[in-house]
């Protein structure tokens, strides 16, 4: 399908050829059609870079969807849990233009017993776009960013409250894990060869 200012190029490229050909001949006439044929196909070639770089940011603006560790079932008024890797469950949401247009409830598969690097390659199949933690080890970020995926720690408190902080531009960014809670966080430091 040709566009409106692609067709008018096109017709005057036509025209420019034809006038150029009864003046000086058929090989000028070639030259000039050859000439106004890959200027159009420049202008379109950029016309769709450029489309194609602003569709991909509104898309990003557009739709995301949000992994929450969380620490318990109860959705957006949960906890978010301390630790990515051996959270309860995780809250999904669906983010559109900014605003929350649906969550779900995803329970965590791997609970009890998560091998290293199993929990990001999870976290991706769902869909995600972003994570939202307490807090996560250094390999598992680097996992994450990886896979394209945003990655947020450092949060704490209720889940709905946290989504609403991240959306706002107040949550973002990784906070390297204390190590305050070892029971829970299986000290996954950089000298750990695994990752959460």
């Amino acid at each position: 399908m040709k566009s409106p200012v692609v067709a008018g190029v096109v017709a005057v490229a036509v025209a420019v050829a034809v006038a150029a050909g009864v003046a000086a001949g058929v090989a000028a006439a070639v030259a000039v059609a050859v000439a106004a044929v890959a200027a159009v196909v420049a202008v379109r070639a950029g016309d769709a870079e450029d489309n194609g770089k602003e569709t991909s940011r509104m898309n990003s603006e557009i739709r995301k969807t949000i992994a929450i560790a969380a620490e318990d079932d109860r959705g957006l008024d949960g906890e978010v849990s301390h630790h990515f890797g051996r959270c309860l469950s995780y809250v999904i949401a669906v983010v559109e233009g900014g605003q929350v247009v649906s969550t779900r409830v995803q329970m965590n598969p791997h609970y009890a017993n998560h091998q290293p690097g199993q929990m990001p390659v999870y976290i991706r199949s769902l869909g995600a776009d972003v994570i939202l933690a307490g807090g996560m080890g250094p390999k598992a970020v680097t996992m994450f960013q990886q896979f394209g995926m945003e990655v947020a720690t450092g949060a704490v408190g209720n889940v709905g409250r946290v989504l609403d902080a991240y959306l706002a531009g107040e949550v973002k960014g990784t906070v390297p894990c204390s190590h305050d809670h070892p029971d829970s966080c299986g000290n996954h430091g950089d000298d750990e060869p695994g990752v959460d």
